[in-house]
C-alpha cells in the first residue's frame, strides 16, 4: 500500500524536520526508492502482525512530554499505530492532558515513549552538546518527561522510549516505527535499525554521516541513564 510522499504522515501533512530534496523537487526515482524502503517496514509488521487482534496489541503510551495523549495526525499517535501498538485512544482515552496518576493508576501502558525536540538538523550542533541538551530536557524538566511518568511501571521495567522528531516526523519515521516494533515484539520484529539510519543518512543527507547522530536519535530507558 503506498503512503504518500515522505512530508506526509498518516495521510495528513507534518513538519518534516528533515527536508528531503528528492521530493521537494519531483524526482521520481528518488521518490519510488525511498518510497519502498519505507514501505518494506510498514508492509512487514502489517503481514506479521495480521492476526494479532488490537485488544491483543501492547498499549504504549507515547506523549511528546508525557503529560497528554496525542491526536491522530500529530506524527506520534500514529506511529505506534503502524509499528504493532495500542494507542490510548484506542483504550478509550480522549485526546490532549491526562493526570500523571492517571497514567500509573489506570491506563498503565506496557510501554511510554517520550519525543525530544533536539537531535536533527534543525537543532543540531554537535553530537556531545545536542545529547546535552536532550539529557536536560528529559531528565531536568518539572513535572514533565521523565519526571511525569517516572511513578509508572513500565518506567520500573525499564519500558521506555525516546525519539526526537528528526525520526517520527516526516520522511524517516520508518526507521523510528522499526525501533518500535522491534521492543514492542522482540521474537517478532529484529530490524537493523542502525543500518536503516546509516542508509537514510548516506542516502539523503550525504553531508552528514550516521555516527554524527550516534545514540540521540532513539534511544531506551536505560540508555539515557548512562547519560545522565
Amino acid at each position: 500500500m503506498r503512503r504518500g510522499p515522505p512530508s506526509v504522515l498518516g495521510g495528513q501533512p507534518v513538519r518534516a524536520c528533515c527536508d528531503h530534496p528528492r521530493y521537494l523537487t519531483a524526482h521520481e526515482e528518488g521518490a519510488y526508492e525511498y518510497a519502498e524502503k519505507a514501505d518494506a517496514v510498514y508492509k512487514t509488521i502489517e503481514n506479521e502482525l495480521s492476526g494479532v487482534e488490537l485488544k491483543d496489541r501492547p498499549l504504549v503510551f507515547a506523549s511528546y512530554n508525557g503529560t497528554s495523549i496525542s491526536t491522530m495526525h500529530n506524527g506520534i499517535h500514529e506511529l505506534v499505530t503502524l509499528a504493532g501498538g495500542r494507542t490510548p485512544i484506542d483504550a478509550g482515552y480522549t485526546n490532549g492532558s491526562i493526570d500523571l496518576e492517571e497514567v500509573a493508576r489506570n491506563m498503565k501502558p506496557d510501554w511510554i515513549v517520550l519525543d525530544t525536540y533536539f537531535g536533527f538538523l534543525e537543532t543540531y550542533t554537535t553530537l556531545e552538546e545536542t545529547k546535552g541538551k536532550e539529557v536536560d530536557q528529559l531528565t531536568n524538566t518539572d513535572n514533565k518527561y521523565v519526571q511525569a511518568i517516572d511513578h509508572t511501571q513500565a518506567y520500573r521495567d525499564g519500558k521506555v522510549l525516546f525519539l526526537t522528531q528528526g525520526v517520527y516526523m516526516g520522511p524517516a519515521s520508518y526507521i523510528a516505527c522499526a525501533y518500535l516494533a522491534n521492543h514492542l515484539y522482540p521474537d517478532r520484529f529484529s530490524f537493523d535499525v542502525d543500518a536503516m539510519f546509516a542508509d537514510y543518512i548516506s542516502s539523503y543527507h550525504s553531508d552528514y554521516s550516521a555516527s554524527d547522530f550516534a545514540g540521540i536519535e532513539y534511544f531506551d530507558l536505560a540508555t539515557l541513564n548512562t547519560y545522565a
